[in-house]
């Protein structure tokens, strides 16, 4: 962006404000619903990446490098994200608000507010919030382009 002479905006809430709402939103979220959120998020894993059944399985407790960045790699996609993300919201769901709502919502207002003669916007994010920025830019009349 520097050597293009881009307009770059750090456009994500103070990780401090996130910080604050994230501690509110632990204290008041029932701990059962960790353990609910867990197995969910275990059942998503062995059905994304399959090979994670076959290591239980074997009852092995270690990863080569190589197994560790299939792993990692499996669990990068869009499907895995946004499976991984309804389970956040369902189970813990002020968790997930102060983790990627609230955020969401702030990454949408940032990128709406920019110049409007800007004709050209490359919006840099985690995976976990492409779907919420998108949804609310769209409502914002924001047309969707090729974002993977």
């Amino acid at each position: 962006g520097i050597d293009k002479n881009a307009l770059i905006v750090l456009g994500d809430q103070r990780i401090d404000v996130t910080y604050k709402r994230l501690g509110k939103a632990l204290q008041s979220t029932d701990k059962t619903k960790f353990e609910r959120l867990d197995a969910t998020l275990n059942d998503i894993t062995k059905q994304q990446v399959p090979v994670v059944e076959k290591w239980e399985q074997e009852g092995r407790r270690r990863m080569r490098a190589s197994e560790v960045r299939q792993y990692v790699e499996s669990l990068k996609t869009v499907d895995t994200t946004t499976q991984m993300m309804d389970a956040f919201k369902k189970e813990v769901p002020a968790v997930w608000k102060a983790m990627v709502g609230e955020r969401d919502a702030v990454l949408a207002r940032n990128l709406n507010a920019l110049p409007s003669q800007l004709h050209t916007v490359v919006a840099v994010m985690g995976l976990g919030h492409i779907r919420g920025v998108q949804k609310i830019l769209q409502g914002k009349g924001w047309r969707a382009v090729s974002i993977y």
